[in-house]
């Protein structure tokens, strides 16, 4: 009869113990693929103010490209808006995720994230002075709304959602008005002023759901859901 002795027993423990651990990690840590994400088109919901007098009329009736109804006018203006709000909010989450190394597809991947937003932009008029030859009016544009992110998966479950209050950012950036008393065609910074605060705001959505979409937490919602079926994880700010 083969006698061990306790001090292999102990090694031949720990050995068992140790594979044991590896294989553990194995199958639910480490070797956890990040999984592809598909970024849906961001549904938005925009609404600016017109300046529809004098000479700004005039100028947002040029580039209307003749269509002489204040509807279309603004219709046209709010699609410039939401391109520029869509392009820009796709250039910072593309961005992020790059960073954090999350393989994207155009269609079909294992997690899809799906965006609304909805803006509304008030414009508050503070100052209207006389300079020689101009009237200059100036005030600020400001931003509210709701921000709200859902993360889908391929069997159409949401496994993640976020919201955000937009007006509790407080964005707020500065525009000026100087019309010539003459007539002629007025200086107006309102449009880059709003595309500046929509700017902004991009990049503050993307800061606040940073905490929930890093690639560690994707692999963790694709392993729990392996695992079993759960609620849906659901990340409300409602100080934010």
């Amino acid at each position: 009869m083969t006698r061990i002795s306790p001090s292999k027993l102990a090694f031949a423990s720990l050995l068992t113990i140790a594979l044991a651990s590896s294989a553990h990690a194995s199958l639910f840590g480490d070797d956890v693929q990040t999984p592809t994400l598909e970024i849906a088109p961001v549904d938005i919901t925009i609404d600016v103010p017109m300046p529809v007098t004098g000479a700004n009329l005039s100028v947002l009736l040029a580039q209307s490209g003749g269509a002489h109804d204040l509807k279309a006018i603004k219709d046209a203006a709010l699609q410039k808006y939401r391109q520029h709000l869509e392009e820009t909010l796709n250039a910072r989450l593309n961005a992020y995720f790059t960073d954090e190394e999350v393989p994207l597809v155009k269609r079909e991947g294992i997690l899809t994230l799906h965006n609304r937003l909805n803006v509304k932009v008030v414009k508050h008029f503070s100052n209207l002075e006389s300079e020689a030859g101009y009237e200059v009016e100036q005030g600020t544009v400001e931003l509210s709304g709701s921000f709200e992110y859902q993360l889908g998966d391929t069997a159409g479950n949401v496994v993640q959602q976020q919201d955000l209050n937009l007006t509790k950012m407080r964005i707020s950036k500065n525009y000026q008005v100087k019309t010539p008393r003459n007539g002629g065609q007025a200086e107006d910074t309102t449009e880059l002023a709003i595309k500046q605060a929509l700017t902004e705001m991009t990049d503050k959505i993307v800061r606040k759901i940073d905490g929930g979409l890093e690639a560690g937490d994707l692999r963790d919602i694709i392993a729990d859901s392996d695992s079993e079926e759960g609620p849906v994880a659901t990340m409300h700010h409602p100080s934010r």
